[in-house]
Order: structure tokens, then sequence, then C-alpha cells
């Protein structure tokens, strides 16, 4: 579920004003042991959260569809995992200022960052799998391309191929522009094109022998 404000699972929302709510509590109690053994409670609860998102992730394999709604939510996932990362980050630093020095150092969410940040790289996979898989159609028009038959006069300004991969990218672009935050966004873009451009050079050798024309 998306809130009417954000690009965020409002149930991160909810879990990150929960856990505000009950730090302040305690913290009117204790800044001892009270509040330690409460930032371990936080703690875990974040973990179950971050299980909770990738649970709700497609499964890696080759050929990935996704329909529906189902790309959207991958896009909040990425977008929520991001701002529990920052939470998560935020408050063991607010708790390592207010607990007593004696349990500075056992205030540790490293597990946690990762855990989140193993989310995002999941839903990136995801995503780029899904925008790669459909255009496959695009790649095995390029290699069914008689390239060893064209000639110079013969060459389009456009062939079919690229017109298709445009289309393709033209209709999912867009959605994860209107999905995404401007920073993931650029960080998909740049894991998109990273993968594909591997795709593309294997597509070429599966060319036949290419003409001058072809060329």
């Amino acid at each position: 579920e998306e809130s009417e404000t954000d690009k965020y699972l409002s149930s991160s929302k909810d879990l990150c004003s929960y856990i505000g709510r009950s730090k302040k509590e305690c913290l009117s109690l204790s800044r001892h042991e009270t509040l330690f053994q409460a930032f371990k409670l936080y703690r875990s609860a974040l973990s179950r959260y971050a299980d909770t998102i990738r649970s709700k992730l497609p499964p890696e394999k080759d050929g990935l569809v996704l329909k529906g709604n189902d790309e959207k939510t991958v896009c909040l996932i990425i977008n929520t995992a991001d701002y529990c990362r920052q939470i998560t980050q935020q408050l063991a630093d607010s708790i390592r200022k207010d607990i007593v020095p004696s349990f500075v150092s056992k205030i540790d969410v490293t597990t946690q960052l990762d855990e989140f940040g193993s989310v995002q790289a999941k839903a990136f996979v995801a995503l780029v799998s899904c925008v790669e898989t459909r255009l496959e159609t695009g790649l095995g028009q390029m290699v069914s391309v008689q390239w060893s038959k064209m000639e110079p006069e013969s060459v389009m300004d456009q062939s079919e191929y690229v017109n298709t991969i445009s289309t393709i990218l033209g209709g999912s672009i867009p959605i994860y522009n209107s999905h995404l935050s401007p920073p993931l966004l650029i960080y998909f873009c740049e894991s998109f094109v990273a993968s594909f451009l591997k795709k593309v050079e294997k597509a070429v050798y599966r060319c036949r022998h290419i003409s001058e024309g072809g060329a």
C-alpha cells in the first residue's frame, strides 16, 4: 500500500512512528539498561520488517515478467528500504546520544542496514530483469537481420529492432520515473545500462557476417 503523499509503503511510516513514540516514553523512564533493551527490540522489529518487504519481491529468475501493479510495488519497496536505512541509522545515532556512555559501544545496527541494502539490491535486480525480458524481442530482431546482405543504400535511418527497443523503454522507464525517488532512478538506470550492454554484446556476436553496408 502507498500513502497519498509519498512513495513509500505506509507500513514503514507506521513502524517508524511507533519506534519514535516508544523511544520517547522510554527516555522519560531510563537512559540505562531499559533504553538498551528497548533498542534491541527496535532493532529486531526493523529486521523483521526487512524480511517482510523482501518476501513481497518476485523470485530471482531469467525471463522475469512483472504485470499490473507489480512494478510499482517493487519501486515502492526500493524507496521504502532506502527510507528504512536512513531511519535505522538515525535511530542508532540518537540513542547513542541519549544513552549512558557505558552502553554506547553496544548500539550497533550494521546488520539491519545490510538487510535493507540487500532488499534494495534484490529489488533492483528484479526491475532490470523485467525490462531485459521485454527487450529480448528487440535483440531477437537484431540477430535475425541479414547483415551480410545489407547494402549501404538499403540502410534505413532507424532499424525495426531499434524501434522495438525504443518503444519498450518508452513504456517502462516512465513508470519507474513516477515511482522511484530521483537518486534511486539514476541508480536503476546505471544498473540497467551496465547489464543490458552485456546482453547487446552477446547478441552482436550471434549476428551473422556483417557486410560493410550493415556495419
